[in-house]
């Protein structure tokens, strides 16, 4: 996860909090799942692409409010929109569904390291925390010992 900047990780606070509703995630899930065997999209050179009326058809929702959800979407980064005549097309960006893929897989790979014993987050994401995390700790480390040697020093001449 260390590969990640902080404005890498500002643009997917972006993505998780458009998705973080249930019917935009159906939303954003019906358009992923656009190029399986929905005969409603469209293929362009920009990708596929369903009409806005085709995506809410379904879901239980006003108009307006698919059109709402489809505006957070937008506005994201997750979605882009076009107008073609009177019907309003939706599209998946390329680059914001490779960033969700390449967070979990990032997410995916230090689980299964901690899980193995490989190296940890903190040590990965914080190497400067972690430096400061040693730096406390040195203290109370010190503290141990001399408590220790005070322990043996007392046990020694009270044999």
């Amino acid at each position: 996860m260390s590969k990640f900047r902080n404005s890498d990780l500002a643009r997917l606070a972006l993505f998780f909090g458009a998705l973080a509703h249930p019917h935009r995630l159906r939303i954003f899930v019906r358009l992923a799942a656009c190029g399986e065997a929905a005969s409603c999209c469209r293929a362009t050179p920009a990708g596929l692409r369903q009409c806005v009326g085709d995506l809410g058809a379904g879901l239980g929702l006003a108009a307006s409010t698919v059109s709402h959800h489809i505006k957070e979407l937008r506005r994201s980064g997750l979605m882009d929109v076009r107008r073609r005549g009177r019907r309003i097309e939706c599209s998946l960006r390329p680059e914001a569904v490779r960033s969700l893929a390449a967070f979990a897989a990032s997410v995916e790979r230090q689980a299964t390291a901690e899980r193995t014993g490989g190296s940890s987050w903190k040590r990965e994401t914080t190497g400067r925390r972690t430096r400061a995390a040693a730096a406390q700790a040195a203290p109370s480390r010190a503290r141990a010992a001399a408590a220790s040697r005070g322990r043996r020093g007392a046990g020694g001449s009270a044999g």
